[in-house]
């Protein structure tokens, strides 16, 4: 089949030519690479050009770390499969995945939360959902360092249809867990447990209501110090809202006045989207009534206080999954959005922030999955951002399936530095949770005199002298993707660059 050059190729297990027109060109090219559906290809690999064994979900979710330690992104998938639940964990060898045998548990309508929550430098995990008995879970799971977890003995409220994060609620410096969800019938909750540093965690009263079959995203949109949330689903009206809690700076929230969409089976997420360097927010889902879906656009003007300004170009899908990523390497989010439209059918498509404002390329086309999971990642070695998501098509197959798209844009990485080379003593240091999505700790065996951060194109965004030995840096008004942390310390007058990966 020919297409014109200003078109889109989809061939299974093979290459998709992406090209967008606005004020300017720009490309796209991905692989387009069927994962796989049944058990028995669990094992297989990934390679450069093809892609089987991984688990398809709906109901579930999708998450991606460094698991192991050996600075790939992993990934971690539970969920709906073929009417049974699964929780795999597959490690990323640079140029292949294998599955990884966990004692995580298997759980559908779902959450995962990972963050580095006893101060180790590795990624632990938080899991909610429903057991294959038909009823609900919670629980947290300890790293070895090595991808292997460990359940804790923790009493945690059990919910599923949920959504949680790990951030720092309470300005201490370690990561606290936050989560909602529904227990039986239609009781639901709303969750704090504070940290201790050493992931011992207190039950904390927390003035916020129950929510389920919603959506979370944590920002300090109001650049007061301390981390916000935003969170849209049912109520125990069920009526759909979507509200925003600040922080007094101690783990207190207080609703904010700002009157926004009530949505649920949907995404809500804090994002840069006009480069003012404030979070705006994004909102895409379903508003009360059945098949009425809903896309808007909250822009911040730098004081914490938002305008409506529609949708921007975005269409509006319910039991969608929403993945921020900056595909075109130019610096600012653009979109990926699945799910289902009013007429029933299953869609996707790539959405390119152009100017703050999104546009669709209509002659692309992939296969659309609803109720499912997506987010971008870093399979190979480019600092693109690859995209995974996985989920159900009612319109065809009434099947789950999982796509994982290689982003083959050509530019390159900046360049990195072999750390201390000429230095007469080995210099030291050490990454906590990376990736990662607010802050960025590096302990250092030397007093750090200068700390500076770049993003993908080499433009400096963050600069300070800490004049310690441990660098703290709070990136989350950034936009999600790569970024380079260089330092120089007292003893080793070379800079030493880190490779640093800033989830939505």
């Amino acid at each position: 089949m020919t297409i014109s050059s200003s078109s889109y190729r989809l061939v299974i297990f093979g290459v998709i030519d992406l090209q967008l027109m606005h004020h300017y060109i720009k490309i796209f090219t991905v692989f387009l690479l069927l994962f796989g559906g049944g058990r028995e290809a669990y094992a297989q690999q990934l390679t450069n050009d093809s892609l089987s064994g991984f688990l398809s979900i709906h109901f579930g979710d999708l998450k991606s770390a460094d698991i192991n330690g050996d600075g790939e992104q992993d990934l971690i998938v539970n969920g709906n499969h073929a009417e049974n639940s699964y929780t795999f964990a597959y490690l990323n060898y640079g140029d292949h995945f294998e599955y990884d045998q966990t004692n995580l548990p298997a759980v559908l309508a779902s959450s995962i939360a990972l963050g580095d929550i006893d101060n180790d430098g590795d990624v632990d995990a938080f899991f909610s959902g429903l057991w294959e008995q038909a009823s609900e879970y919670s629980g947290v799971f300890i790293n070895d360092g090595t991808g292997h977890f460990t359940e804790c003995s923790l009493d945690l409220e059990r919910v599923q249809m949920g959504e949680s994060a790990f951030f720092d609620a309470n300005g201490d410096g370690y990561l606290d867990l936050f989560y909602f969800g529904k227990k039986g019938f239609n009781t639901l909750f709303t969750k704090l447990y504070i940290n201790d540093g050493t992931g011992e965690f207190t039950d904390t009263p927390v003035a916020i209501e129950g929510f389920n079959r919603g959506s979370l995203s944590i920002s300090d949109y109001d650049k007061d110090g301390d981390q916000d949330i935003l969170i849209s689903g049912e109520v125990e009206s069920v009526f759909n809202v979507t509200k925003l809690f600040n922080n007094d700076g101690t783990g207190g929230f207080t609703e904010a006045a700002h009157q926004f969409v009530g949505i649920c089976d949907g995404t809500v997420v804090f994002s840069d989207i006009d480069l003012d360097s404030d979070m705006d927010i994004i909102l895409n889902g379903r508003k009360n009534g059945i098949g009425t879906y809903h896309s808007e656009f909250y822009i911040n003007d730098g004081t914490g206080q938002f305008t409506d300004v529609g949708n921007r170009g975005l269409d509006s899908l319910g039991g969608n999954n929403l993945a921020l990523g900056d595909v075109d390497l130019d610096g600012d989010d653009d979109i990926f959005l699945g799910g289902r439209n009013k007429s029933g059918q299953d869609t996707c498509a790539i959405y390119f922030n152009i100017d703050g404002f999104f546009v669709k390329d209509t002659n692309y086309y992939a296969p659309g999955l609803a109720h499912g999971a997506s987010l971008f990642l870093l399979v190979d070695h480019n600092c693109s951002p690859d995209l995974a998501y996985s989920g159900l098509n009612l319109a065809t197959d009434c099947q789950t399936h999982s796509y994982l798209l290689l982003n083959k844009n050509t530019e390159s990485c900046p360049e990195t530095e072999e750390p201390g080379i000429e230095a007469e003593t080995t210099l030291l240091y050490h990454v906590f949770s990376n990736p990662f999505r607010n802050q960025i700790k590096v302990e250092v065996s030397d007093t750090v005199l200068l700390a500076q951060v770049y993003d993908a194109r080499g433009r400096l965004v963050y600069e300070y002298a800490p004049d310690l030995s441990l660098i703290e840096i709070d990136l989350g008004s950034m936009q999600t993707g790569i970024y380079l942390l260089r330092f120089v310390t007292v003893s080793d007058l070379q800079s030493t660059t880190i490779r640093l990966l800033k989830l939505d």
